[in-house]
């Protein structure tokens, strides 16, 4: 019973992972999936990520997924996140990374690893080197100043334009 759970939850959020990336654009959040087995309804609900910026606040954002789990004394967790998405916060050594959702199934004395990789993965990538290069032209200062300096010219050129027609 709880392993047919367990491939729903998984096919969930591949499709929910590849719903976002069409429509928004961007990664699902890691998230836990609470699960109490022996009871009538073993899925207890599930927990999903802060925001968080890249490095240590990523770190205690994922630590933060643990402690619900824990005062629910879950007897299994499946945890979702989209691989190169959460290295890169982590700030992992590495220029690439797969893209793929990754499945951990774990319970008090085993766990298995999936990772899930279709059509969705080249979306992650494409998702991905898009976040990066916005990434990249924000964070380089020459971009901002010849941002500023093209509005610059085009109020100058509007108000000309503008003064020229009074003129006439």
């Amino acid at each position: 019973m709880t392993s047919v759970l367990v491939d729903e939850i998984e096919s969930s959020v591949v499709d929910g992972a590849d719903h976002l990336l069409r429509t928004a654009g961007f990664c699902p959040p890691p998230s836990a999936h609470i699960l109490a087995e022996g009871t009538d309804q073993p899925y207890v609900g599930f927990i999903s990520c802060r925001p968080f910026y890249r490095g240590a606040d990523a770190a205690a954002a994922i630590t933060d997924l643990g402690p619900l789990p824990s005062v629910l004394a879950a007897t299994r967790l499946v945890v979702n996140w989209e691989d190169c998405d959460l290295r890169t916060a982590l700030q992992v050594p590495g220029d690439t990374f797969p893209t793929a959702i990754v499945t951990l199934d774990a319970d008090r004395t085993d766990h298995t690893l999936v990772s899930t990789r279709s059509k969705r993965s080249t979306l992650l990538a494409e998702a991905r080197t898009r976040a990066t290069e916005n990434d990249a032209r924000q964070a380089d200062p020459r971009d901002q100043t010849r941002r500023e300096s093209d509005e610059r010219q085009e109020r100058e050129l509007q108000e000309h334009s503008r003064d020229e027609g009074l003129e006439r």
